[in-house]
C-alpha cells in the first residue's frame, strides 16, 4: 500500500513529465479504459432495458451509445489507448477482438494495457504505467471504481449508464484542459 507521501510524490512526477512534455510541444495523451461499467452497461432486472433484453434473447452488455462515444471522443481527441479492464487478463488480441467486433473504430489501435498485479488496486496500476513512460503530456480515466488518488484525470462512469453525455463533457473539459 502506498503512503499519502508516497501518492504526492508520485503525482509529482507525473505532474512534472506532463508539462515537460507539454513545453516541447508533445500532445500525447492516454486514455486509460475500463470496460465493464463504461461501455459494457448491465441492467437491472425488472427495468425495461433488462426486459428488452430478455425478449431479444441478448445478453451482449455493449450499449452502442457508449462504443459511439468512445469513437467520437477519439475522432475528437487522439488519444494513445491503454487497456486497464480487468479483461487484460484475457490478453490484448482478445480485449482488441471484442472491441472491434462491438463497433470500436478499426482506426483506433492500442498503445498498452497496466501490467496485471493482483495485490494493487487500478489505480496503483495506472500510476506505475505512468511512471514507467515518459511521452504523455496528459492522461484520462474511464472507469466505473473510484480513484481518490488521481480523481483530478478520473472520468467515473455510473455502471449503469456508462459512457454517457455527462461523463462525455467531463471528459471533454478534461482534454480541453491539456491542449
Amino acid at each position: 500500500m502506498i503512503s499519502e507521501t508516497g501518492w504526492l510524490l508520485r503525482n509529482s512526477r507525473i505532474a512534472h513529465t506532463m508539462r515537460r512534455n507539454r513545453k516541447k510541444k508533445n500532445d500525447s495523451v492516454y486514455l486509460f479504459l475500463d470496460f465493464d461499467g463504461v461501455i459494457n452497461v448491465f441492467c437491472l432486472e425488472g427495468t425495461p432495458e433488462y426486459e428488452e433484453a430478455i425478449s431479444r434473447k441478448e445478453f451482449d452488455f455493449v450499449r452502442k451509445s457508449c462504443m459511439d462515444k468512445l469513437n467520437a471522443f477519439f475522432r475528437d481527441y487522439p488519444c494513445k489507448l491503454i487497456i486497464s479492464s480487468s479483461w487484460r487478463y484475457a490478453g490484448e488480441d482478445y480485449c482488441m477482438k471484442y472491441l472491434y467486433d462491438h463497433g470500436m473504430d478499426r482506426s483506433i489501435t492500442l498503445q498498452g494495457m497496466t501490467e496485471v498485479r493482483l495485490e494493487e488496486k487500478r489505480e496503483e496500476e495506472i500510476i506505475d504505467y505512468l511512471l514507467e513512460k515518459d511521452d504523455y503530456s496528459g492522461y484520462i480515466i474511464f472507469d466505473d471504481g473510484p480513484m481518490p488518488h488521481i480523481r483530478d484525470y478520473l472520468i467515473q462512469t455510473d455502471p449503469l449508464k456508462g459512457w454517457d453525455d455527462e461523463a462525455d463533457e467531463k471528459a471533454r473539459a478534461l482534454m480541453r484542459r491539456f491542449q
